[in-house]
């Protein structure tokens, strides 16, 4: 079992609601602290048919 808690954000950007931006912050007292790892998900117009795409 891993100490701390995970910290997940992810929003709309703007104005555009197929587009989301997020943070998965580093669990405290781990290798991973103070790391913040960005993401962004494309979702298609046809969601939930389709799942999300991942931009690299």
């Amino acid at each position: 079992m891993m100490s701390g808690e995970a910290a997940i954000f992810a929003f709309p950007e703007e104005e555009k609601i197929f587009t989301w931006k997020g943070t998965i912050a580093g669990i405290k007292d781990t290798v991973f602290e103070d790391t913040d790892y960005k993401l962004s998900l494309s979702f298609p117009a046809d969601y939930p048919f389709k799942p999300p795409k991942d931009e690299v």
